[in-house]
């Protein structure tokens, strides 16, 4: 996030102009607008313009011999800090009114993380920034604030030291330096540890020094040239928010376009026709409070999605605008601009307000420890639920169908003793049935071997992607499997989340494969497994297990167990679910059980008809609850599973 508004003599609206811009893009990408699959290149923007406007700053006060550095960083945090612990506070009453307790433990350490100005790290290591997850992290969006300011725990002290030495004509050159190495970082890391370049700072310091370069830049005196940089410079910026998307390494170079767009807008702001397109009263007044509304926006969406089973619609997304709009006002002129003195008339009131933050702050991590030491507050939810789960914090680990058995590794299960009858192959979507068969297999007196690995599409000859880079460890895996299975030539069952990778999917010198409808995409998964037959053989025997049905848009069904007694409680709405508001695997399935019914020695077993009759599909069976989260079976979903598909198993058990 770049440096909240202040208008001094100086003063340049379309830069707030082009704060509005950033931060628009951020909340219609986050909104699920169509059309800004990039959306979230706004932050990048916001990166160049607080390079611009905190370099200008600390150029200016050097050069005239006026920087402090505990003047700096006391303006940081009158400028920062009294905006974002507002939002802290509507967040924390937000998760502690919706949030389970395994959720509201998971905040808790956000939480700590944010005030400490660590959040981008502790994220880094929880999560990636788009995958479902993020969906129940409302203080996701702080990680760019605390990698801003771990950037100017640094910049600072730099320019001051090259600026007051002899080295002073050295400081393009030196920030030069630290640009590109900075670049050939993310370059590298995006293919190497997607994740961490996305989050940490030494992947992101180019951003903030091309915005910085540009104070050492004289603005160009023809009329012409300034409007078509500006304009140049909005168009890479649109460019970049309407064609990358989740799967763009990023930031690497891709990071260039938004970057350099947002440094060509700056740089020709005095276009003395186009800059109004930003400069604006309208544009102006939203860049003003476009700290506030980042700030705002991703809470409310968060909790949005947690409490509803539904997709947003045009009615929701316009309601979250409006009410961020609301708060984002409300904070911008009660706590913004008060708390912000500039002057040392205003003393007093400043120390006030650097105290009142402190005793918030503090206040803030005894209640985020108080979360953590109480289990995430269990004492909210009703007594009832919390018997039949047991232990809701650990429910999705513990309870997971494959929770015993091991990944990426050859596993028997069942009886030890006993000569495999058949192998098992696939991603989470296998191992999920592990569980049911070690049950079944031991009453049989027989063993089977199972080998998988999460979020690995269990095929020959293709390789999964995260952002464009390839996941390793599965394209190692994949690459061991044509060995084995020629090695191993018992009969195979084959199970995959199959309609998720369609938009994540490589040949194995990675060239991307893309799909232009989800039946191609299915076809292509048929092709693949044809030649998997042709590889071991047509006559061996093939069991493709479909997808199973679960709680549309990923809610984990965990949740509704672990709704606080002050709100409402829908449980009792899951036990029986509606084919429609499912995890939609029937497409899928379709065209599966007419792919298996063309070929010989292939059989495919729908686990729709395991689980539901019709038209609506059980969720909960007695007193069991038959997903571990949103998709994946619990094991009491495994056993039930395994048990209605007993039959086909059972003759795997005959094959020659």
């Amino acid at each position: 996030m770049s440096e909240p508004a202040i208008i001094t003599s100086d003063y340049r609206p379309e830069i707030d102009g082009l704060r509005a811009v950033a931060v628009l893009l951020v909340l219609l990408f986050h909104l699920g607008i169509s059309g800004l699959s990039g959306g979230y290149v706004g932050v990048d923007v916001f990166f160049v313009i607080s390079g611009f406007l905190i370099t200008r700053i600390l150029y200016n006060e050097i050069k005239a011999g006026t920087f402090r550095l505990a003047n700096f960083y006391e303006r940081r945090v009158r400028r920062i800090v009294p905006s974002q612990l507002a939002a802290l506070l509507l967040t924390a009453l937000g998760a502690f009114l919706l949030f389970s307790p395994a959720d509201f433990l998971k905040f808790a350490d956000a939480l700590m993380a944010t005030l400490l100005f660590v959040s981008n790290i502790y994220f880094w290591k929880e999560i990636g920034y788009f995958t479902s997850d993020v969906e129940i992290k409302p203080l996701l969006h702080m990680w760019s604030l605390s990698l801003e300011e771990q950037f100017y725990l640094i910049w600072p002290i730099l320019l001051l030291w090259l600026m007051t030495r002899r080295w002073r004509g050295w400081v393009l050159i030196i920030g030069g330096l630290l640009a590109a190495a900075s670049l050939a970082l993310a370059v590298v890391w995006s293919h190497k540890d997607p994740n961490a370049a996305f989050y940490l700072l030494p992947f992101r310091v180019f951003e903030f020094i091309i915005g910085g370069a540009l104070v050492w830049l004289r603005r160009p005196a023809s009329r012409f040239l300034n409007e078509a940089l500006f304009l140049l410079g909005l168009v890479m910026i649109f460019y970049a928010a309407t064609h990358f998307s989740i799967t763009t390494p990023f930031p690497s170079y891709f990071a260039l376009v938004p970057c350099i767009g947002a440094a060509l807008v700056i740089y020709g702001g005095s276009a003395p026709f186009s800059r109004h397109v930003l400069a604006n009263p309208l544009m102006t007044y939203l860049g003003r409070i476009s700290y506030q509304i980042y700030l705002i926006h991703w809470p409310l969406i968060v909790f949005f999605k947690y409490r509803a089973f539904e997709p947003m619609g045009v009615s929701d997304q316009l309601l979250i605008t409006a009410a961020t709009l609301l708060l984002s006002v409300l904070i911008y002129h009660a706590i913004d601009r008060p708390c912000r003195p500039l002057s040392r008339a205003h003393g007093a009131r400043a120390f006030r307000v650097e105290i009142g933050c402190a005793v918030i702050a503090v206040a803030m991590a005894v209640f985020a420890l108080s979360i953590r030491l109480d289990f995430g507050w269990t004492w909210r939810l009703n007594k009832e639920y919390l018997a039949m789960v047991n232990n809701p914090s650990e429910f999705n680990r513990t309870q997971y169908g494959g929770a015993d058995v091991a990944s990426k590794t050859l596993v028997t299960l069942g009886v030890a003793s006993a000569a495999p009858s058949f192998l098992f192959l696939g991603d989470s979507f296998a191992a999920q049935y592990a569980h049911g068969l070690t049950n079944f297999l031991t009453r049989e007196g027989r063993a089977a071997q199972i080998f998988f690995m999460p979020d690995c599409l269990m095929l020959p000859g293709v390789v999964v992607h995260d952002r464009g880079a390839p996941m390793k460890a599965c394209q190692e895996l994949i690459a061991t499997l044509p060995a084995m299975l020629q090695e191993n030539q018992l009969p195979l069952v084959i199970a995959n989340s199959w309609n998720t990778y369609s938009k994540r999917l490589a040949q194995p010198d990675g060239t991307e494969i893309t799909f232009p409808d989800e039946q191609s995409y299915y076809r292509f998964l048929f092709d693949r497994i044809d030649g998997l037959r042709a590889m071991i053989g047509a006559n061996r025997p093939i069991i493709m297990l479909g997808i199973q049905p679960g709680i549309k848009d990923q809610k984990p069904i965990m949740r509704c167990f672990q709704v606080p007694t002050y709100l409402p409680n829908d449980c009792a709405a899951h036990a029986t679910v509606p084919e429609s508001e499912l995890f939609n695997g029937v497409e899928f399935n379709r065209m599966a059980a007419e792919f298996a019914a063309s070929r010989p020695n292939v059989t495919f077993l729908n686990p729709y008809h395991a689980f539901c009759t019709e038209g609506a599909c059980r969720m909960i069976e007695g007193t069991s609850i038959l997903y571990s989260d949103s998709v994946h079976l619990s094991k009491a979903g495994s056993d039930h599973a395994i048990q209605f598909f007993a039959a086909a198993f059972r003759k795997l058990f005959l094959a020659p």
